[in-house]
């Protein structure tokens, strides 16, 4: 297994970190835009709020294609209604139909909501407040982004009723997909 963008993660037993950046739990630093894999060689690949910090992300779903084994599963998640986060670059997001196509040369398994539309307005109420309140101080902007999510984080347990709605994926906070490749 290869956990692509792992950042500092805890380590999975039998799974290599793969990380941009050199964190403690990262077991190898590249540029996942060129994996440094041999063709057919892994078994399941995860990028988990990865693809929006990607310049091109065909092109690490193309890596992806090349390095997994036939049969092997790709796990992906990706932000619909989030503010920009940059990590160390933020480029895009997708709708599910979006996620979707980006993993067209697989097989899909699976594909739904993952973060609920609760989660997605929340993440946009929470910065909003924090920028409406900051003045443009950058340290008030993040001591009351962090107070906003502190004092609404339980609200994000409707999800567990809103995510199950057709509509959720018109609001949803991110996407998955799960894909075999062919």
């Amino acid at each position: 297994i290869v956990n692509l963008g792992s950042g500092n993660m805890p380590r999975i037993e039998g799974a290599v970190n793969v990380d941009f950046f050199e964190y403690e739990n990262v077991d190898l630093v590249c540029d996942i835009h060129d994996l440094p894999f041999h063709d057919s060689s892994i078994d399941s690949v995860m990028s988990s709020a990865v693809l929006e910090h990607v310049k091109d992300p065909d092109i690490v779903i193309k890596e992806i294609n090349r390095v997994l084994k036939k049969g092997g599963l790709v796990y992906a998640s990706i932000p619909f209604m989030q503010p920009f986060h940059a990590s160390p670059a933020d480029y895009q997001r997708y709708t599910l139909p979006g996620i979707e196509n980006l993993h067209k040369d697989f097989e899909i398994v699976e594909s739904g909501v993952l973060g609920g539309p609760v989660s997605g307005f929340l993440w946009v109420f929470q910065d909003f407040i924090a920028l409406s309140l900051s003045f443009g101080s950058n340290k008030i902007r993040n001591l009351i982004l962090i107070l906003m999510m502190v004092l609404t984080w339980p609200i994000k347990f409707l999800d567990l009723l809103f995510r199950r709605f057709p509509t959720a994926r018109n609001l949803a906070s991110s996407f998955y997909v799960i894909g075999r490749k062919l």
